[in-house]
């Protein structure tokens, strides 16, 4: 892929304009755009997998996706991608502790990830991951 930062930026966008459509009420529009977003940092991502940038914004991407599938009352899906996102972040900060920027992420996962399995009907799992997402805080 040319242009890799123009393509970075058209994800971001796309991203912004996904949330903000989830956060106007319109989550299959939000979804979509979110689902091009990720497309994009899929294919960057590919190109360097040992870039954790590229890898940390992939892993977003399905974060955001499955705050949206849970916003849509899909848990099952949504426990998929938010899972997802935190085996990918969880990876990421495992090579690199120091990264503060990998931590609030990883902490951000982990607590969609419990807003997901507690709408799931999983309340000790829920809790779990809302205590891991505090550890991570405290990095």
């Amino acid at each position: 892929m040319r242009h890799v930062p123009r393509q970075r930026y058209l994800a971001h966008g796309h991203v912004y304009l996904g949330n903000l459509l989830v956060a106007m009420g319109d989550v299959d529009g939000g979804l979509a755009e979110l689902t091009r977003a990720r497309a994009i940092y899929a294919t960057i991502a590919a190109q360097d997998t040992s870039n954790a940038l590229w890898r940390r914004n992939l892993a977003n991407a399905s974060r955001f996706i499955g705050q949206a599938l849970l916003e849509r009352g899909d848990t099952a899906a949504a426990l998929r991608e938010l899972t997802a996102s935190r085996a990918q972040l969880g990876r990421l900060l495992a090579a690199s502790p120091d990264n503060r920027a990998m931590r609030r992420d990883a902490s951000l996962a982990e607590s969609s990830l419990a807003r997901a399995l507690l709408a799931a009907g999983q309340p000790a799992d829920a809790l779990a991951a809302a205590r891991q997402a505090v550890d991570l805080g405290r990095g």
